[in-house]
């Protein structure tokens, strides 16, 4: 089953510490339609369409092997989007607000609260710290 969750620009890890982000995914299209309704940013729009590990592999290397690759070619050819917390906030914050008022709309609700808390939990983190975050995906 895939997960979403917050990449932050600091690198730490959060996918499998902090946030499971499994019931997120499952329910994202339904929730993306509320953020729509409610005129805030979906969270899709916060997803980074290739890795840099992606291009490092395009370009013939591999993205374990620094020596396997030209780090000036890679920076030519890709540069990482860092979001501000605060736009991230504003949807999650949507999305919980709704699966609160709404919860016998969705299964296993009880694990996309804590998805969606967690979430949350990591974005108010980044704000304090003053650091950037996308959204990405593990399958």
């Amino acid at each position: 089953m895939t997960a979403v969750f917050p990449r932050l620009e600091s690198g730490e890890e959060v996918w499998g510490t902090k946030i499971g982000g499994h019931m997120l995914s499952a329910n994202l299209n339904k929730l993306e339609k509320v953020c729509r309704k409610a005129r805030v940013r979906d969270l899709y729009s916060f997803f980074i369409e290739i890795t840099r590990e992606e291009v490092i592999c395009e370009i013939g290397g591999d993205p374990d092997d620094p020596s396997s690759y030209d780090a000036s070619e890679l920076e030519d050819l890709w540069s990482e989007d860092w979001y501000s917390p605060e736009d991230g906030l504003s949807t999650i914050s949507c999305m919980l607000d709704h699966v609160l008022a709404k919860k016998s709309s969705f299964e296993r609700v009880e694990e996309l609260i804590e998805d969606l808390q967690d979430f949350k939990k990591i974005l108010n983190e980044a704000r304090v710290n003053g650091i950037g975050w996308h959204l990405s995906h593990d399958v």
